[in-house]
C-alpha cells in the first residue's frame, strides 16, 4: 500500500497544470502521523479527486463489497484508455 501511495504522490508531483482544481493529496494516515486510517468514504473521495485532477486515472464502481458498499477499481493508464476489453484485463470466465 505504501508503494502505491508513493507512486501516486510521485505522479501528482511530476505534473503541473495551473488550470486544475487544487486538491490536498495528503492521506488521513499521513495527516495523523500514522495514528488514523481513512474511512471508506475518505478513501473513495481521495481516488475520485485523483481521477478528477489527472485524466490518466479512472475510478469505476464494478460491483458491491461484502459490506454492501460499492466496490471500486482504480486504473492508471497513461494512454487514458479504461475499457477493460481494450487494455488486456483478464475476464473471470477466462480463468476457468
Amino acid at each position: 500500500m505504501k508503494k502505491i501511495v508513493a507512486l501516486l504522490i510521485l505522479i501528482t508531483s511530476c505534473t503541473s497544470n495551473p488550470n486544475k482544481q487544487s486538491f490536498d493529496f495528503m492521506t488521513t494516515f499521513e495527516k495523523s502521523s500514522g495514528t488514523q486510517t481513512a474511512t471508506y468514504e475518505e478513501t473513495i473521495q481521495y481516488y475520485s479527486d485523483l481521477a478528477e485532477a489527472y485524466p490518466e486515472i479512472s475510478t469505476q464502481a464494478i460491483g458491491v463489497s461484502d459490506s454492501g458498499k460499492p466496490l471500486h477499481i482504480v486504473t492508471l493508464n497513461p494512454d487514458k484508455e479504461f475499457g477493460f476489453e481494450n487494455i488486456g484485463i483478464i475476464r473471470g470466465d477466462e480463468l476457468e
